[in-house]
């Protein structure tokens, strides 16, 4: 199975709720039925955006795989001619936890394929391209037990 963008269902909505997830600020995340993620649910991988994303500023989403919580900050750069939507994603950095650097290809592999289906606000039936890149060579960060608490 590939990632899709859906709906979360309130079934989602209780799975994301145990994750007890906060957004950048150190506050629980106020979630609400409705609300749309990236999701492959045969690998049980999931990508949530969690806040920010306004006028060009980053928006910091956390990628689920297996029940592990990654942080990423990402940007998204879109053009729109005459309702047509090029949206460009821009992974600016992915902290992954240190006890999971062996499977770093695999999981960033997994965050730029989820990426590539986010469309964000743009309704489907204008987007005509989504294309994800990563910003710099060093954007990932492998952080240590005490680094991820």
């Amino acid at each position: 199975m590939a990632f899709v963008y859906e709906t979360v269902t309130e079934e989602d909505l209780m799975f994301i709720s145990s994750m007890q997830l906060m957004n950048r600020f150190g506050k629980h995340l106020s979630l609400s039925f409705g609300m749309k993620w990236c999701s492959d649910r045969e690998k049980n991988a999931f990508l949530i955006d969690i806040d920010g994303g306004f006028c060009f500023s980053p928006t910091y989403f956390v990628f689920l795989l297996n029940r592990r919580i990654i942080r990423v900050d990402a940007t998204l750069r879109g053009e729109k001619y005459d309702a047509n939507c090029h949206l460009k994603w821009e992974i600016n950095k992915i902290y992954l936890p240190e006890d999971m650097s062996d499977e770093k290809d695999n999981i960033i592999n997994l965050i730029v394929s989820a990426f590539r289906v986010n469309r964000n606000i743009c309704a489907q039936k204008y987007v005509k391209s989504i294309s994800v890149k990563i910003n710099k060579p060093n954007a990932v960060e492998i952080l240590s037990e005490t680094d991820n608490a």
